[in-house]
């Protein structure tokens, strides 16, 4: 319990986001592909439908590319509030850092959704608020709301 004290609300917002906005990539239908009527000898028989989830169906290397960052930006997330403070000095904030891989989440996914327009199934739209979400608790941290005592002693 004393481990997620650590953690400021916008960063418990931004980490929280993150990791519904991962589940939703990998296990809910992004698109959603139907095929009214199958017909065979004339006769209409059945319907076919096919759901992708974020890696899969045209543009999928973009949600690859997304998943990817979100896992950097997660992992990080996590280890600069957990571990003790060495995290590497950058000539950037760590805020800013985790601000831009954020917002290029959300780039890639918009940009996936650019790809193949339409035909959207049930999961596209938690997904897209979950990364709205995490955009927003990574500009709060990047504003300086986040002031938990790791952060003060790693100098962020």
């Amino acid at each position: 319990m004393t481990s997620i004290r650590r953690f400021a609300p916008p960063e418990l917002l931004t980490a929280g986001a993150g990791i519904v906005l991962l589940i939703g990539m990998l296990a809910f239908p992004w698109y959603h592909e139907a095929d009214p009527w199958v017909v065979v000898r004339g006769g209409v028989t059945a319907s076919s439908s096919l759901d992708h989830n974020v890696l899969g169906g045209p543009g999928g290397y973009l949600g690859v590319a997304a998943v990817v960052l979100l896992i950097v930006l997660l992992a990080e997330l996590i280890y600069s509030r957990l571990a003790p403070p060495r995290v590497p000095h950058l000539p950037v904030a760590w805020a800013t850092v985790e601000l831009l891989t954020a917002l290029a989440v959300g780039s890639l996914l918009v940009a996936r959704t650019l790809v193949h327009l339409g035909d959207f199934g049930w999961g596209f739209y938690p997904v897209m608020c979950a990364a709205m979400v995490l955009a927003y608790g990574a500009f709060a941290m990047a504003r300086g709301s986040s002031v938990s005592p790791v952060n003060v002693l790693a100098g962020r």
